[in-house]
């Protein structure tokens, strides 16, 4: 796990932090700042795009807080403090998420670190990937448990929030959190269909509860109901929306010492954690300024989000710190508008394509084939996959026989006589000799996503390249 003195004193340090700006003595400094900029609205312009830019993550985060712990008519609601599994494959008909996978189920679990620590504990999973990916208020992520990070045995993982003095229980491991609400986002490999009952066998070991329920310990004083705000469409809000949404979801981050100057200078627009704001607290011509601000940050970001990672033969691949942004806030950003909650690239990588080698888009109305030379498949620990989405919808396809994806673990997947593998994707049957390795396409534009989990260091530092997707002339 990551707990070193460094951060436990950096998570000391933003407690206090957050204290300091919750408290009334932020107030003082953030009238001064405030009469500064009502004479030149030029600095408060650049400061709105600024915090745009840092907050969107932030801002987005609320809407899977909203649906899984928040609103109980949500399909994935749970509350928090408790996990919730799929216990099904996705497919066509699941048009609510968009680019879902066919290799993992999903499970999700929010806590509230506010009064006591939160004890998660995993069964002994030998016989299959999983991972829980811990994400903090800004959409990092922290820690992880699974088969990479902690292994394959049982374990008990005591997941605690900022400052928390305690003692762990006997054989338990400490996570220490830079917040005090966290997702859980746990994935378990599923292997068809017919896998189905093993993976809820291993789903069902999976348990939350607050550490006094563990310990059978007194429970401390509960913490003070949150009244959250309701589901916003981050990409969509107002300026004055935007900050409100912002300022309530920062006073559950313990921010580093390293970012205490960027706090303090949105201060003087009205952003600080749990501050209220309303666009009146502001002189007409400094609001504007900040509106103005705003919308060159949601464009910034919208142009990042459009340009994410690198493209290397077709395929766009994910941004090196992904899931792990540190101060790089645009990056931060643009992958929550893009894709939020991605893997760390040491858990997972996931490259799309769509377009070929050619940069042309992929179309149905075409043949294509994706050619692995022998010896040459994607280098990872644990399994890869290639699956298909119909690029307007987003969702796999319907096709007659039932694929949605195709790699390691696909039954009668085989190689050609040389060694090598080829995938063929396209709407039409390639044939019946084929059709072990045919990957429908719908008859129109389409993209693919290869995921390979526990990419071994040549995908991860690039010396490995996928090969194209190729047109059939």
């Amino acid at each position: 796990m990551r707990e070193t003195a460094a951060r436990a004193a950096a998570s000391a340090l933003a407690l206090l932090a957050s204290i300091m700006f919750i408290g009334g003595c932020a107030n003082a400094v953030e009238k001064d700042a405030m009469a500064t900029l009502q004479t030149s609205v030029t600095p408060a312009r650049a400061i709105a795009e600024e915090a745009y830019v840092f907050g969107f993550a932030i801002v987005e985060h609320n809407k899977a807080i909203w649906a899984y712990g928040v609103e109980p008519k949500s399909p994935k609601y749970a509350g928090f403090n408790t996990i919730r599994s799929e216990t099904r494959l996705y497919g066509p008909e699941d048009t609510a998420v968009v680019s879902a996978n066919n290799d993992t189920l999903y499970s999700s679990a929010l806590m509230d670190l506010r009064a006591e620590p939160v004890v998660l504990q995993v069964p002994a999973v030998t016989d299959r990937y999983y991972s829980f990916m811990l994400v903090d208020m800004v959409t990092d992520n922290f820690d992880y448990v699974g088969t990479r990070a902690t292994g394959t045995k049982p374990g008990t993982y005591v997941v605690t929030g900022p400052g928390w003095k305690g003692h762990l229980p006997p054989g338990a491991v400490r996570v220490c959190s830079p917040a005090w609400l966290v997702l859980g986002v746990g994935r378990t490999e599923i292997k068809g269909a017919d896998d189905l009952p093993a993976v809820k066998a291993v789903q069902a070991g999976y348990k939350l509860m607050p550490l006094s329920q563990f310990t059978g310990g007194p429970a401390p004083a509960a913490a003070p109901k949150i009244d959250f705000p309701t589901f916003l469409d981050a990409k969509a809000a107002t300026t004055e929306q935007f900050i409100q949404y912002l300022n309530f979801m920062m006073q559950w981050q313990a921010f580093p010492a390293a970012e205490f100057p960027l706090l303090k200078k949105f201060e003087a627009i009205g952003i600080g954690p749990g501050r209220s704001f309303k666009a009146s607290d502001l002189p007409p011509d400094l609001f504007k300024a900040v509106e103005e601000g705003m919308a060159a940050g949601r464009a910034k970001v919208s142009q990042q989000a459009d340009t994410l990672g690198k493209r290397v033969n077709g395929w766009n691949l994910s941004p090196a710190n992904g899931g792990e942004f540190g101060q790089d806030y645009l990056t931060r950003s643009a992958a929550a508008w893009k894709y939020i909650y991605i893997n760390s690239a040491i858990e997972a990588l996931y490259p799309t394509a769509n377009v070929d080698g050619d940069g042309k888009a992929l179309d149905g109305q075409n043949r294509y084939v994706i050619t692995f030379k022998k010896g040459a498949l994607p280098p990872v620990n644990y399994f890869w996959s290639v699956t298909m989405y119909d690029a307007k919808t987003q969702v796999p396809v319907n096709n007659p026989i039932n694929r949605f994806s195709i790699g390691d673990r696909t039954p009668g997947f085989k190689p050609a006589a040389d060694g090598s593998l080829t995938i063929y994707l396209q709407h039409d049957s390639p044939g019946k000799d084929l059709e072990s390795n045919w990957l429908p396409a719908p008859t129109g534009p389409f993209y693919v996503i290869l995921r390979t989990y526990g990419p071994k260091p040549e995908l991860l530092d690039g010396s490995y390249t996928i090969p194209p997707v190729q047109l059939v002339k």
